[in-house]
């Protein structure tokens, strides 16, 4: 039987990154750096939290609304 090491764990999941984060990805710990996403990733994100984006507007108005609905909801 092979041994499965964790570079084998995280090709398999798809997870690009390093070992810091890997487990923060896994479990779902790690905070979203809301600046990296598209704003189709952003628009489905903040489904997640209620709100429906409107992907004419400028990203950073969708970051805003984004983080607005998050603080709301903690």
């Amino acid at each position: 039987m092979p041994e499965v090491t964790l570079v084998m764990v995280k090709k398999s999941l798809g997870y690009r990154g390093n070992n810091m984060g890997f487990f923060e990805w896994l479990f779902g710990t790690q905070k979203p750096d809301l600046t990296k996403m598209t704003k189709v990733q952003l628009e489905k994100l903040g489904r997640k939290y209620g709100i429906e984006l409107d992907r004419r507007l400028k990203k950073d108005k969708l970051i805003k609304q984004v983080q607005k609905q998050i603080k709301k909801g903690k």
